[in-house]
């Protein structure tokens, strides 16, 4: 019991922890993370050729699969910046 409790109380704090972590962005994985994530992400046509490389799909064109207007229009709307 008295262990089960410990655990409990552990599990807690570290719940806590981790909830303070995100809401303060000062998490290690969150700041890693930040490296490899755009602030803006549109699709490149290179990223969608290297996706339907992988489908096997090399006859397939890229500009057939990416459509930009609705992130240009985000993009124009001042919308990312409203993020900050």
């Amino acid at each position: 019991m008295k262990t089960i409790r410990s655990e409990e109380r552990f599990s807690r704090k570290a719940a806590k922890a981790a909830k303070q972590e995100v809401r303060t962005g000062g998490g290690m994985l969150y700041q890693y993370s930040l490296r490899f994530i755009h602030p803006r992400p549109f699709p490149t046509l290179e990223e969608t050729r290297v996706v339907l490389d992988e489908l096997q799909r090399p006859q397939a064109k890229p500009e057939n699969f990416v459509d930009l207007s609705l992130m240009q229009e985000l993009e124009k709307e001042k919308f990312f910046d409203k993020l900050k």
